[in-house]
């Protein structure tokens, strides 16, 4: 049975592991493995901490199969001016044993009605370029790329494309 509700402070250890174990499983040969190798849940966890504190309002919602947590998702409002969309896919992440059950389409229309709520009408993301799957997920919900970035971290260069929904309310909940 899947489960999604609305994380808070004290699932941020919960939803680090997950953070770190989907970087992971999903950015081998992306993302240079030293990188990878070196991500600590202890010190994601502290983060997600910081993020919710500081952001008490920003929807986070975490999912579970029989109360074993497998995905996350957090947004808010859009980061910078390169995109126009008003709302922003922050991070969505579910474990590869996980995946193909609906679970991320779940998170996503969690996510979504939130954004509603709270007044928005449009949404986007960044996802890695060299992501194949997460890209056609995102296809699969509707998103069409509309552009393209390079993330520059200390250790590597990311490039990313954006996805986009102009309407919040016609996001592919069926097709995902």
């Amino acid at each position: 049975m899947i489960d999604i509700y609305s994380a808070c402070v004290e699932h941020c250890g919960t939803i680090a592991q997950i953070h770190v174990t989907s970087w992971q499983e999903a950015y081998r040969g992306i993302i240079p493995d030293a990188v990878l190798d070196n991500l600590s849940a202890p010190h994601r966890a502290e983060r997600w901490r910081k993020t919710m504190l500081d952001h008490p309002t920003q929807p986070t919602f975490i999912a579970t199969i029989f109360g074993d947590p497998v995905g996350f998702v957090n947004g808010g409002a859009r980061r910078g001016d390169i995109l126009r969309e008003d709302a922003e896919v922050y991070a969505l992440y579910v474990l590869r044993r996980a995946q193909r059950r609906r679970i991320g389409t779940q998170l996503v229309e969690a996510l979504a009605r939130a954004l509603q709520q709270h007044g928005f009408n449009s949404l986007c993301l960044w996802v890695a370029k060299d992501n194949g799957p997460a890209r056609r997920f995102y296809e699969r919900l509707g998103g069409s790329q509309t552009a393209e970035k390079v993330e520059h971290r200390d250790d590597f260069d990311l490039v990313e494309v954006a996805y986009a929904w102009p309407r919040i309310d016609r996001i592919n909940l069926l097709n995902a």
